[in-house]
């Protein structure tokens, strides 16, 4: 056996799970890799864990049977094997029913598809014994013919299972293709791979499916209008019955405000109740400033809309503002509570406990694992391989992540032990690197494991506690009792060493407080007959009725009555005595399937008034999360690609997008709250990504064993020749730094060597050259890479490798969209410089990253780059003159471009021609009259003309562009949007550009009235300040160069960038880097020398 094999399968026997795998031999590393070997007849078999099964069993078919298998143990694994199948039937069952919600066929109610059991269907990997199966009946008749009918179902499963299995494995095919076509809409309009999990996809499926070939789609009307109301109304239906709940039960709203990556200030309302959650309104609150006084109107008309008498409680954050607003609105509402969200609380405990010294250096110790297996291709192929899946795992929280990642360490830390230890991982050279010896010193310590022990059983039990409130049931009869068990639970598993257990209580307690020991928390903590029942001996009892007391009180205000009575009625529910005692009550007081409040309904009869509230304050949530979980859906329908819809039928989107993803999650009974299942609830996770890797570390995979940077991936400096200048300006003004030009050298824009030889390995090649006769059958679409190595390619991608992604191969672009959508970081952020070189092609420009100082040649659409008048750039496009001056905007990497409107369509332009018929143009100035033109040569009009370009946002998002042009009479501003192709608009403003210089004296014209020549007066910059913008207080701030944190910023024409000087060594921490940009300088001399100053924040001197 090869060494890979053996790795494999080593990998492979530490993570059998199936009992029966007591019973098979260890396999030696002689025998093939898919054989198993029985322990009691000593012979090895052909196949799997089932197979195996079947023969211990005496299940005859496809496999010999045991006759030295103990009986014991041959009956064990006859359960087990029936047991599965029963498993596999009710699946089955489950999967029928799903598919009876969907029905095209316009059948009635009457008409509906009842089950039956027919035939016998063998399930594989089950049993000998056939095993029936649930399949619908036929429906009824509707016409003469459909007597003679059977629903396709029913016949497939009356037939036998050999030409079942037969028909499936010629569907195989079919079913590729079809997988291939919605991939192929999926990648094109880069919708997140794990929506295929919602359960709307699957019935989307299954009537297209019945509905068969030729299904029309519907129209862009049809699902902004008509569908979308329908949508509304089946909604409002399902909604309906929450209503309905809150009558009894009560309800709960929760507030939550966030601001999205546009910069408005959002704020969710939610209403909550056992049934589920219901989303109420999307507030874009950008305007508003978020007092006490804004906050409590909008929870207080929300109550209103509601009914004041269903509301029982408000749920928000801990933030002073919300404090101060349940003071206002315990005025209006005095039976209402204001509680803060139990999440929140806990995962601050959760933070807190973070800081602790050891806590924090072994998250540190268990990110530079993760980050190293992550960082690298082939490593992380060779992890998978020893785990048989993933380490790190992400949560809606960091720390919450923190506590995930650091248990899956756990859990692995034998495959990791195999891993570090194996030949893979010693002749690799990551191993001689000090980030990998680090990692395998650690995993190879069994202290480093015992610790992370420790600060696992710091995290583990309140990470349950999270588990239980941020889901959506009812928790509030939980909370205060699991934290109580929570100190408990960490007490026993530190040995109750109070040292150890102490601090934690600590942080525990200061986090509790007041904050989740409210009348409700304690009153939920009685009233659960589990916690109050088996905890009575160490109940506070007079404290939690003195809490029940309160909110009756508080809850029924003006009704004594109702009072005295719940207040005589808690005897009963104490001594348990009549309804409480009877032999069901007791039973069910620790039933794990019947919730406290469905408790009381059943057993609190004997206590009417005590039962009704009970249920009321059991049924209650104590979380927010439902709240902020979905902060995407007003940013997702509320973009500016649709600012075209009007705002009715925008709330109308946000309404059902939100309804309906809550819906979804609240029929997820088995999921993980701390889990996300949406690629835009995923937070970064700075377990795999915290500083990328470079492509000097990455390992090449080649035979020979060469050294890792190759000569494709050398650093290559050409002389460069910025536009028209001559040597000697160049060596003067020193912009781009060169080498000997007799360098044959030239960068070639490929992979780096791990991605490289990865692509070699899987036999993914380019595209063929343009022109080129090559078969295109062998070059393989990169379409069902998998999206976590698409991820891996794409950071490990410089800048024009990344932008080029679209001309690299077939579905690059796609996948890269996708990536994007994710928000996987980019590993180079850093702005380029795009000139032109002499030695090179017309078409051809050269791009600098200056971080880096690394070049790249890139070929630029028609017409030529040289003949080309750049006039500005921004987000990666380029605008630029051709030789009519007619104005272009292109992307130079991707060789994307578009026409903008001529300049001709500017007011004040207008084409002639000279006696030879060639192309000029007539310029009008307010300056010379109306009548007087300024006739120009194209080239003359647009050295001239032209002064600045801005581009609001990349020319790629479509029509919602705007390009700002800054022209001639003295700055003049027109602008034009991509969709328009009239002409440029004008606005007839001149506005002042500011100049920004450090190395010498700034003109500035001062008018006089009295002198015939201007005076001036020389300003000179001797100190800068750095000011940030407030939004809460709605003030500038002076910012310190210990804010900049080690980064640099560059301060251009059209934005500024922060960099980090951790990414980009080659920069200067703490440092501005400024460009004059006189407006002057600009307009009378574009191409001039231009001053590049660095202002050092912390000496203040430039």
């Amino acid at each position: 056996m090869s060494s890979a094999a053996s790795t494999a399968h080593t990998s492979q026997s530490t993570s059998r799970k199936d009992p029966a795998w007591e019973h098979a031999l260890p396999l030696t590393g002689k025998e093939a890799r898919n054989e198993v070997g029985c322990k009691y007849c000593k012979k090895y078999y052909k196949g799997g864990i089932t197979r195996f099964k079947r023969h211990l069993a005496g299940i005859k078919g496809d496999s010999v049977s045991c006759t030295q298998v103990p009986d014991d143990v041959k009956e064990k694994i006859q359960a087990m094997v029936d047991a599965f199948g029963e498993k596999k039937n009710a699946k089955l069952e489950a999967q029928i029913k799903f598919r009876q919600q969907v029905n095209v066929n316009g059948n009635s109610d009457e008409d509906c598809v009842e089950m039956e059991v027919v035939g016998e269907v063998e399930v594989q990997g089950d049993s000998t014994a056939a095993a029936s199966t649930l399949v619908p009946k036929k429906p009824k008749s509707k016409g003469p013919l459909d007597s003679y009918c059977m629903h396709p179902e029913q016949a497939r499963a009356k037939e036998k299972h050999l030409q079942t299995t037969m028909n499936q494995h010629f569907k195989v095919k079919e079913r590729e293709k079809a997988h291939q076509y919605i991939a192929d809409w999926f990648y094109q309009v880069a919708i997140p791979h794990n929506t295929v999990l919602l359960d709307s996809f699957d019935l989307m499926l299954e009537a297209i499916g019945q509905f068969g070939p030729g299904l029309k789609k519907p129209s862009p009307y049809m699902l902004g209008t008509p569908l979308l109301n329908k949508h509304i109304n089946l909604v409002q239906e399902f909604l309906q019955v929450q209503k309905e709940q809150w009558s009894s039960t009560g309800c709960s709203i929760m507030i939550d405000a966030w601001t999205d990556r546009r910069g408005r200030s959002l704020m969710n309302l939610v209403a909550h109740c056992s049934r589920g959650v219901y989303f109420l309104d999307a507030i874009d609150a950008s305007l508003e400033v978020h007092n006490a006084k804004y906050i409590y109107s909008l929870v207080s008309s929300c109550i209103d809309e509601i009914g004041p008498e269903k509301v029982v409680q408000v749920v928000t954050d801990n933030a002073s503002n919300n404090m101060s607003a349940s003071k206002l609105l315990r005025v209006k509402y005095p039976h209402i509570f204001w509680t803060s969200c139990a999440a929140h609380c806990i995962d601050l405990m959760l933070e807190d406990i973070g800081k602790i010294s050891m806590v924090h250096n072994m998250i540190q110790d268990g990110k530079s694992i993760t980050n190293l297996l992550y960082r690298h291709v082939r490593l992380l192929a060779i992890m998978r391989q020893f785990t048989n899946g993933d380490l790190v795992r992400a949560s809606t929280t960091r720390f919450a992540t923190s506590y995930l990642n650091l248990r899956s360490l756990y859990d692995k830390r034998n495959e990791l032990k195999q891993l570090f230890a194996s030949k893979d991982w010693a002749e690799s050279s990551w191993s001689k690197q000090k980030a990998g010896q680090n990692a395998h010193d650690l995993v190879m310590n069994n202290k480093f494991w015992s610790q992370m022990l420790e600060v696992i059983n710091y995290f583990e039990p309140l990470a349950y506690v999270l588990r239980r409130v941020d889901g959506d049931v009812p928790a509030m009869g939980y909370i205060y009792g699991d934290l109580l068990n929570a100190k408990k639970e960490i007490a026993a598993r530190l040995n109750e060493n109070k040292k150890k257990y102490g601090p934690i209580w600590k942080i525990i307690d200061e986090r509790w407080g007041n904050k989740l020991k409210t009348a409700l928390h304690k009153s939920g903590y009685f009233l659960n007959p589990s916690f109050f029942y088996n905890n009575r001996q160490e109940m506070e009892e007079e404290v939690m009725m003195e809490a029940v007391i309160e909110c009756a009180t508080r809850m029924y205000p003006e009704d004594a009555i109702v009072q005295d009575n719940i207040v005589s009625q808690l005897s009963a529910y104490t001594e348990a005595t009549g309804s409480f005692g009877t032999a069901m009550a007791l039973r069910q007081r620790n039933s794990p399937t019947i919730s406290p409040a469905n408790w009381w309904s059943a057993h609190g009869t004997s206590a009417k008034e005590l039962r009704k509230m009970a249920i009321r304050i059991l049924s209650l949530t104590c979380s927010s999360s439902a709240c902020e979980r979905n902060w995407s859906a007003f940013e997702r329908v509320h973009s500016k690609k649709r600012t075209r819809l009007g705002q009715r039928k925008l709330n109308a989107l946000v309404f059902v997008m939100f309804n309906k993803r809550l819906q979804w999650k609240y029929s997820q009974k088995d999921r993980d709250p701390l889990v996300p299942k949406f690629v835009d609830d995923e937070p970064p996770n700075e377990w795999i990504v915290d500083d990328p890797a470079t492509p000097e570390e990455e390992e090449d995979n080649n035979s020979e064993g060469e050294s890792s940077k190759t000569k494709e991936s050398q650093v290559m400096e050409d002389e460069e020749e910025v536009f028209d200048s001559s040597e000697s300006e160049r060596e003067e003004e020193g912009n781009i730094p060169y080498a000997d030009e007799s360098s044959d050298h030239e960068r070639v824009l490929v992979s780096p060597p791990a991605v490289r030889s990865w692509i070699q390995q899987h036999q993914l090649r380019l595209r063929p050259p343009d022109g080129a006769d090559v078969e295109e059958a062998v070059y393989r679409d990169w379409s069902g890479l998998p999206l976590d190595l698409v991820a891996l390619v794409m950071r490990v991608l410089d800048i024009p490798n990344l932008l080029r992604a679209g001309c690299v191969c077939t579905s690059w672009y796609a996948a890269y969209s996708v990536v994007r959508c994710v928000r996987i970081p980019i590993t180079d952020a850093a702005p380029c410089l795009l000139y032109s070189r002499a030695a090179n092609d017309a078409d051809t420009a050269t791009l600098h990253s200056p971080s880096g100082g690394v070049d790249f040649k890139v070929r630029v659409p028609a017409p030529m780059f040289r003949s080309r008048y750049v006039i500005g750039s921004g987000h990666g496009w380029v605008v630029a003159a051709d030789e009519a001056s007619n104005l272009h905007a292109f992307n130079p990497l991707t060789g994307a471009q578009l026409d903008l409107p001529p300049v001709t369509g500017l007011y004040h332009v207008e084409t002639s021609s000279d006696d030879q018929g060639r192309l000029l143009y007539n310029l009008y100035d307010d300056e010379l009259g109306p009548d007087t033109p300024s006739v120009y040569t194209p080239r003359e009009l647009r050295m001239l003309l032209y002064y600045h370009v801005h581009l609001s946002c990349s020319p790629s998002a479509g029509a919602e562009c705007v390009i700002l042009l800054e022209h001639r009479p003295v700055s003049e501003h027109s602008y034009a949007a991509l969709a328009m192709r009239d002409g440029l608009r004008s606005r007839r403003t001149r506005p002042h550009t500011e100049a920004r210089t450090l190395t010498r004296p700034l003109q500035v014209p001062v008018e006089h009235a009295h002198d015939v020549i201007d005076p001036c007066i020389e300003s000179y910059t001797y100190e800068m300040q750095l000011h940030k913008v407030d939004i809460d207080d709605r003030k500038l701030v002076e910012v310190r160069s210990s804010d900049l944190r080690g980064h640099a910023l560059f301060l251009g024409f059209n934005s500024a960038i922060f960099l980090s000087t951790k990414d980009f060594p080659s920069l200067r921490p703490n440092c501005a880097y400024l460009m004059d940009d006189n407006s002057e300088m600009i307009i009378l001399n574009m191409y001039g020398c231009r001053d590049v100053g660095i202002w050092n924040f912390e000496n203040k001197d430039p």
